[in-house]
């Protein structure tokens, strides 16, 4: 018996490597064209890993300045993994495409093991992997040069494993969380739920005094926090502040609300358009589900009490770590960023951990009930058709990778490289150290390695504070533009709302075109003679 289980052990973690494996190779497959996905965040990350290898430490390119800056305004994990890879003779950038097909495929096995470990079935645990593998935004984020993947990884490993410590009451996987959830904190700022919800489990659940949950709450929170700690205490005497993220209320407006319905509706293949009808019926499958896991639940838990087995918590962990990220999610919005948006992007922790919990809920469920046979053929049929509809959805985004790529690194930025080289050419006449400026820095830095400034920001889109410097750095640009110290290149392709149009550059400036294309112009001031 112990020899079959064994076989059938191995047989799943070999389907599940296999799957994965198959995925990543994909992925990698239809990025070898155009490489890692790029945007501003992920420039970011790159030129610091570039930097960190170079000996200049964890640092990037200032918009306002043009000068090396410490890198402050996202954790260092990430950044600093990238450069690891360079020690196996590979540059960030290419090491980052390798670097999340890895952590695409451990993300599908981890998902099919966690599924096994509470179902003890195989095919449900491959159903788990092939929701994770063909998932459209999953494919998305691991073929970008972001941390999305990886942190993915880090929170998903961090909630199993404190639900196997209240499970199984076994340290290592206390500490082995903690540990986990300090790492994704230092991956992202987002990974404060789950260091939230380790403290509120701990503190509520389980059966010891309420002190000793009180001191292992307080435990787990000190040893999750204490590194990105560190690193804030090292931004704010480099570099005088922790996060370069400024302090602004600003509620969290009802259309940002209104996004998390909007994603369901994605998720569920309701459509993008978001309508009444499509309200309604997507309030009806979230009260179905919700309702059909509290009624599993009850099922369960009267089950493990005739057992006399110990719940499962992985339920209760899914549920705090929701409602706890969303909660996370608009405070920092009304206190701190208000651009970030509650789309598929942003909310695929809590998707992932929900797949994982439905899939596990709907097995027990099967299992438990009279009429089987007939609730196993209609779950069959519907993790199938699942698959299959995101089959659809995620074969459009490797087709999309491998035709155009995304981001700065694809096709519709390598259309603007000629006018960035006349750039270059312009900028060899001008006295050593000139900057240009440009409403696209950070892709001109990425796709030709000129160092440029930021057009002069009126309003911060983050804080949406005012910039009070706004009038005095219009000022010294057009100065500049005069005395033939610098150029200004405005790309067509970029669409920052928050800076100046061309059109209303125009009409703020007296520019004269000295190149243009398709794609942007080099302008420069007219001399009135």
């Amino acid at each position: 018996m112990g020899d079959k289980l064994d076989r059938e052990r191995w047989l799943g973690v070999a389907l599940l490597t296999t799957i994965a494996t198959m995925g990543a190779a994909l992925l990698l497959f239809c990025g070898s064209r155009w490489g890692a996905g790029m945007n501003a965040d992920a420039v970011i990350y790159v030129t610091a890993a570039r930097n960190l290898l170079a000996g200049k430490g964890l640092s990037t390119y200032s918009l306002t300045t043009g000068q090396l800056a410490p890198l402050t305004i996202t954790p260092p994990l990430y950044p600093a993994l990238l450069a690891l890879t360079g020690q196996l003779g590979l540059d960030p950038f290419e090491g980052a495409r390798w670097f999340n097909a890895f952590f695409y495929a451990a993300n599908i096995i981890l998902a099919g093991l966690i599924i096994r470990r509470y179902t003890r079935s195989l095919l449900t645990s491959l159903y788990g992997a092939l929701i994770i593998l063909t998932t459209h935004i999953i494919i998305v984020s691991s073929a970008m040069a972001m941390t999305e993947t990886f942190f993915l990884f880090l929170n998903t490993l961090g909630l199993f494993w404190l639900a196997e410590y209240f499970f199984t009451q076994k340290k290592r996987f206390f500490y082995g969380a903690a540990i986990i959830a300090g790492l994704g904190l230092l991956t992202r700022f987002t990974g404060v739920p789950l260091i939230g919800t380790g403290v509120i489990a701990l503190l509520l659940f389980g059966d010891k005094k309420l002190s000793n949950r009180f001191t292992e709450s307080v435990i787990f929170g000190a040893l999750c926090s204490l590194p990105t700690v560190l690193w804030f205490i090292r931004n704010a005497i480099i570099a005088g502040n922790a996060t370069s993220r400024a302090f602004n209320f600003h509620l969290i407006s009802p259309q940002q609300l209104l996004e998390v319905p909007q994603t369901l509706s994605r998720w569920l293949f309701l459509g993008h358009e978001f309508s009444g009808t499509r309200l309604i019926l997507l309030i009806l499958a979230v009260t179905i589900l919700l309702v059909g896991i509290y009624v599993v639940g009850e099922k369960n838990a009267a089950y493990n009490k005739y057992r006399r087995q110990r719940p499962n918590p992985f339920p209760n962990l899914v549920m705090i770590f929701s409602l706890t990220y969303l909660a996370f999610l608009a405070v920092s919005i009304s206190f701190f960023d208000v651009s970030t948006g509650l789309d598929e992007r942003m909310l695929v922790p809590v998707y992932i951990v929900c797949v994982i919990l439905l899939l596990c809920k709907s097995h027990h469920h099967i299992t438990t009930h009279n009429n089987a046979r007939v609730l196993k053929s209609i779950f069959v049929g519907l993790c199938v058709l699942f698959v299959l509809l995101n089959a659809r959805q995620g074969a459009g985004a490797l087709m999309y990778l491998k035709n155009k790529g995304f981001g700065m690194s694809g096709e519709k930025w390598s259309e603007s490289i000629p006018i960035m080289e006349e750039l270059r050419s312009e900028m060899r006449k001008l006295p050593e150290g000139a900057l240009f400026y440009t409403n696209a820095p950070d892709v001109i830095y990425f796709l030709t390695g000129q160092v440029g400034l930021m057009l002069p920001i009126k309003q911060y889109p983050r804080s949406l504070l005012m910039n009070e410097s706004y009038d005095a750095e219009m000022t010294l640009m057009e100065e500049r533009l005069r005395n033939k110290t610098t150029y200004l290149l405005y790309l067509r392709n970029s669409s920052r709302g928050e800076l100046p149009s061309e059109k209303r550059l125009n009409e703020l400036l007296p520019l004269t075109p000295v190149k243009e294309d398709r794609q942007g112009t080099i302008y420069s001031i007219k001399i009135k003679k």
